[in-house]
């Protein structure tokens, strides 16, 4: 492990409980970044559109979707202890999962878990870590990086 990744881990854990919440916004603006840069923006156009930048909800790739839902679900709440580990992981773990996400967003989406893990957003006292261990384990032994030629 690196000098970075240390400091990195050291970071995370100092701030799991008190910038959860901020952690997990990022990574959500870090994946619609990165799936609307790979095509999954869909057509555009309603009261969305001065929040989140886009137009439409309607023509919006289902993956993309989750993200943004859950980006409002995050509007309104004050600590990530009020939502449950499962509801903020499910769209992460619906991109690793699908045959169709290019390689690049797969691994964005991983890298985001793994940061949840090593900020210890995903902990043991945890009331639902059963089944959001199982639900990572079962979405990356099922990844798969698919490459799209342009």
């Amino acid at each position: 492990m690196g000098l970075f990744e240390s400091d990195f881990q050291i970071a995370c854990q100092n701030m799991a409980v008190r910038g959860g919440l901020y952690i997990l916004s990022g990574e959500l603006d870090d994946m619609i970044q990165v799936m609307r840069n790979g095509g999954f923006g869909g057509q555009r156009s309603n009261r969305e559109a001065s929040s989140w930048g886009i137009d439409s909800m309607t023509d919006m790739n289902p993956l993309l979707l989750k993200f943004y839902e859950l980006k409002e679900t995050l509007s309104n709440i004050t600590d990530l202890c009020e939502i449950e580990l499962c509801v903020f992981l499910q769209p992460f773990l619906d991109v690793i999962r699908s045959p169709d996400t290019p390689g690049t967003t797969t691994g964005a989406a991983l890298f985001s878990v793994n940061k949840f893990i090593c900020c210890n957003m995903i902990d043991s006292s945890s009331t639902d870590i059963s089944g959001a261990v199982a639900s990572v384990a079962d979405a990356v032994t099922h990844a798969r990086f698919v490459v799209r030629v342009l």
